[in-house]
């Protein structure tokens, strides 16, 4: 009877050892579980840090190619408008000279029109005086 006693104490004590090391085999596969589980949501959060990170970077990429772009529009347009006023600019120094030389040139054609006026005064002078003897 000792030893039948002895032996369910042995078996009991199997059985509560056999239920302990499940316990604990479930406690670390619990353990096991949560440990993955949270890692497996650090990695998802660097994930999304990168991408966020990626993503404004990106965003700062656009930014600065919309801003290199608007700065070249920006340079165009001036340029051109500088052109279109250098050109108003020699057109207006063109008009000035041309209209400085048909000047110049009424002025020699009034003075060619005078020099060729007393010439031709001169000769009808010249002509006047040879018919006055002539009537004398």
């Amino acid at each position: 009877l000792a030893t039948k006693n002895r032996e369910a104490a042995e078996r009991k004590k199997d059985q509560e050892n056999q239920q302990r090391i499940q316990e604990c085999l479930s406690k670390t596969k619990e353990e096991e579980k949560q440990s993955a589980l949270e890692g497996w949501r650090e990695r998802k959060k660097e994930e999304a840090r990168r991408k966020e990170i990626q993503e404004r970077a990106l965003a700062a990429l656009d930014k600065a190619k919309n801003e290199a772009r608007q700065h070249r529009e920006e340079e165009t347009q001036k340029a051109v408008r500088e052109w279109i006023e250098q050109k108003k600019q020699r057109e207006k120094a063109e008009q000035i000279a041309y209209k400085e030389r048909v000047r110049k040139l009424a002025l020699e054609s009034r003075r060619i029109n005078q020099h060729l006026q007393s010439i031709y005064l001169s000769e009808e002078s010249e002509k006047s005086e040879k018919r006055q003897p002539l009537q004398a």
